[in-house]
């Protein structure tokens, strides 16, 4: 945040639902954790009502929740994302295989994991699909991924950068040696020039849009 705070930038930022001081047992991996993002940005505009729109970033999980909860937003001008994942059971049929699990055992391991999800949490694999929810949107999007990560393929991010890029605005920065949501540690000078860079892309199109 501190980068924001130094351009002058208004932030606000909370813990997701089962993590730090929030409330909740389970998460549920950008399924109902869209929605109290939309329950953060009603809160905002109601408290800062001269606010005219949001820029959004989530890491990791908090990247996939943004993209679920985009297609529901009204003030999103454009979503920040570090090292997201495009399909909740895509991703873990792919830590099972990295886990060494056979090939023939995973299939029924999700498929008594979904059982158990069901019924404990309230939802399914199949119900978070960020990349489905990516196709709803035409926001400018900058996507940061590690080539390294051990916990989300980079392939993922570079999946969905491809999808959308023809749709609007987008960067895809990717950073050697860098585990899961640690390209800023890496390389925080590249990772902020990346950032930055999109940014100003942004507002030099808006402005050339208002002037047509």
């Amino acid at each position: 945040m501190d980068t924001f705070i130094e351009q002058g930038w208004n932030i606000i930022a909370y813990d997701s639902r089962a993590h730090g001081e929030s409330g909740g047992r389970y998460p549920s991996y950008g399924y109902f954790e869209k929605h109290d993002l939309m329950a953060v940005e009603d809160w905002t505009m109601k408290r800062f009502p001269q606010t005219g729109r949001l820029g959004i970033f989530g890491e990791s999980m908090g990247a996939s929740t943004v993209l679920q909860f985009a297609p529901m937003s009204q003030h999103a001008a454009f979503l920040i994302l570090d090292s997201p994942y495009s399909d909740l059971a895509e991703l873990c049929r792919t830590r099972l295989a990295w886990a060494g699990v056979p090939g023939l055992l995973i299939t029924p391991v999700l498929l008594l994991a979904n059982l158990y999800i069901r019924a404990a949490a309230g939802f399914s694999l199949g119900d978070v699909s960020p990349r489905r929810d990516l196709a709803k949107i035409t926001l400018p999007i900058i996507f940061f991924h590690g080539n390294d990560d051990e916990q989300i393929p980079t392939a993922m991010s570079v999946s969905m950068y491809n999808e959308h890029r023809d749709k609007a605005l987008t960067r895809l920065a990717l950073f050697d040696l860098a585990l899961h949501s640690r390209s800023i540690v890496v390389d925080k000078k590249r990772y902020l020039t990346g950032l930055w860079s999109f940014l100003w892309e942004l507002e030099l199109a808006e402005r050339r849009q208002a002037d047509v």
